[in-house]
């Protein structure tokens, strides 16, 4: 997925709940507060921190369910 922000936070949520074993992440920006609003996987104990490793730390914990 290219973009780990508000469309692609949304898509990959969907993706890890089809099962796939690997879900590549493409972002290099950092969660800001002022897009927190779209990125819906995300929440402000994120602020600062790089996207693709917070979403890789969720999508885990969402294959596991």
């Amino acid at each position: 997925v290219v973009g780990a922000g508000g469309i692609g936070s949304s898509v990959m949520m969907y993706l890890a709940g089809l099962g796939p074993k690997t879900i590549g992440i493409i972002d290099d920006d950092q969660i800001s507060i002022s897009n927190l609003h779209r990125q819906v996987i995300h929440n402000r104990s994120n602020i600062g921190m790089d996207k693709t490793k917070v979403q890789k730390t969720l999508l885990k914990i969402l294959i596991l369910l």
